[in-house]
């Protein structure tokens, strides 16, 4: 079945592979899941040592930047992997959440943001 759609998070919930064309230019062609592996999202964490948990996860090679919301927000490590190092550390985590990029961030991504049409989707879910 083929079915069309300007509306993102619809098409996350019903697809499981994806053709993405953007001005007439095919982007994509791929599965819901390759594209999520390829557009990973990233962890909220909040701790009172802050300054001290990013040093130490960008000395683990993790990409750490503050979050508009409060706290970090760090790429490329897992959860568990941030809880452990903290751990070993001895600094406090008072939240850890792992947030998923939307079918729509990624479409907006690979299109360059070419789009007439974007749905109030979000993207965060918490672990």
């Amino acid at each position: 079945m083929l079915l069309s759609s300007h509306l993102m998070g619809e098409m996350e919930r019903t697809a499981d592979h994806l053709v993405i064309i953007a001005r007439g230019r095919l982007v994509a062609d791929t599965s819901v899941a390759e594209l999520r592996q390829r557009f990973p999202g990233d962890v909220l964490v909040l701790s009172p040592r802050d300054a001290e948990l990013a040093a130490t996860l960008r000395s683990a090679g993790a990409r750490v930047a503050a979050d508009p919301s409060g706290g970090l927000a760090v790429a490329g490590m897992a959860v568990a992997e941030i809880g452990d190092l903290a751990a070993s550390r001895g600094i406090a985590l008072h939240k850890v959440t792992s947030r998923h990029r939307s079918l729509e961030d990624a479409y907006l991504e690979l299109t360059g943001g070419a789009v007439e049409y974007r749905s109030g989707s979000q993207r965060r879910q918490e672990a």
